[in-house]
Formats: structure tokens, C-alpha cells, sequence
């Protein structure tokens, strides 16, 4: 794997080389305010999305990136 296809974007910038992005939040709504943009600019890039959660949170979860506009059910094979 080459460096360059390791360079991770944030807001539409390439950061570069091998990254590890961190964000502390003070809500859950301000959580998923920053998730579902990196989630979407991922998935415009051609980019797989993972995200692990507790199962007892998974269909909040699935709400949430849906509310944001994450194409959720297509990704699933439901859209």
C-alpha cells in the first residue's frame, strides 16, 4: 500500500501519509454534525464506510446517519 492511498481527507482536504483523526464532542447531535459529512465525502470518493457500534445502538445509529443523508438502505443492498 502506497502512502498516497493511505491520505485521508477531512472537509475536503487531503491531509496526507498515514493519519488518525480525533474529535471530542459535547453531544451526540454534534457527534453525528461531524460523522455524516466525512462519512459522505468517503462514500463520494468511492471509499468504503465502516462503523462499529453496540448492537443496542445500531438502529440509532442507522437513523442518525440516514437523517444525515447517508445513502444507509443502498449501502445495505436495501435501496
Amino acid at each position: 500500500m502506497t502512502p498516497s492511498s493511505c491520505d485521508v481527507t477531512l472537509c475536503g482536504h487531503r491531509l496526507g501519509g498515514r493519519q488518525h483523526i480525533c474529535a471530542f464532542v459535547d453531544s451526540t447531535d454534534e457527534q453525528y454534525q461531524i460523522l455524516n459529512p466525512f462519512f459522505l465525502e468517503g462514500i463520494d470518493a468511492g471509499e468504503d464506510v465502516v462503523t462499529i457500534v453496540e448492537s443496542a445502538f445500531r438502529s440509532e445509529h442507522l437513523r442518525r446517519m440516514r437523517a444525515g443523508g447517508v445513502p444507509v438502505d443502498e449501502a445495505m443492498g436495501k435501496g
